[in-house]
């Protein structure tokens, strides 16, 4: 009498841990040619900082229509979708002065800015409370320069059980907050469905001017 085998039981593998979606890069819908606008001494100083801003509503906005938009306003800011290098350009520090130096700029070459959309575990939080893991916070600072292919600006939109949130990250020497709320003013314009001008690329300070 033969004895029948018993079917060995296979070892079960653990499951392989899910990696986060990386953020994924925004371009402009329409781009030109390549420019490098050189960052004044005052600008250049201020780039290694970070700004960060947040807003928050009750109701849902398609995240594929407000990335749509978002690459129409890129369109009109190239700056935004720009990085930091180095490069020796010809400034003009007064009138009739004209002078070679090595200087920080933004170059406008449609790299692309990060766009990340999550959900948020639990509530909006409270203006007043603490705003610490909303931001993707913008890296691409002055010391990292030809260094780095980071973002000079991080937008993250994040679904929460009552509403949602937009955080946004971006360098200070992109903008201030009065730059960056023109660039914001134009987004939301476009995502009603408006148009709008373009800026000029002269200068940054130039390049921020309402369009």
């Amino acid at each position: 009498m033969t004895v029948a085998e018993q079917p060995v039981a296979q070892e079960k593998l653990p499951p392989e841990p899910t990696k986060p979606p990386l953020p994924s890069l925004v371009q402009a819908a329409q781009h030109g040619q390549d420019v490098v606008v050189p960052l004044s001494l005052v600008e250049q100083r201020d780039a290694d900082a970070t700004l960060d801003i947040a807003f928050s509503w009750e109701q849902r906005v398609d995240a594929a229509e407000l990335r749509a938009s978002l690459e129409k306003a890129l369109s009109h800011f190239p700056c935004c979708a720009g990085r930091f290098v180095k490069r020796v350009v010809f400034v003009e520090p007064a009138a009739g002065v004209t002078l070679k130096q090595p200087r920080l700029c933004i170059l406008c070459n449609n790299a692309g800015i990060s766009f990340n959309h999550c959900p948020y575990d639990g509530k909006r939080p409270s203006v007043l409370g603490p705003l610490t893991g909303l931001f993707d916070r913008a890296v691409g600072t002055a010391n990292k320069a030809d260094g780095s292919d980071a973002p000079l600006l991080r937008v993250k939109l994040l679904d929460c059980q009552d509403g949602q949130i937009l955080a946004i990250s971006f360098s200070h020497g992109l903008a201030d907050l009065e730059g960056m709320g023109l660039f914001l003013q134009a987004w939301s314009r476009f995502h009603r469905g408006e148009e709008t001008r373009g800026p000029r690329l002269t200068t940054r300070g130039s390049f921020w001017k309402a369009p």
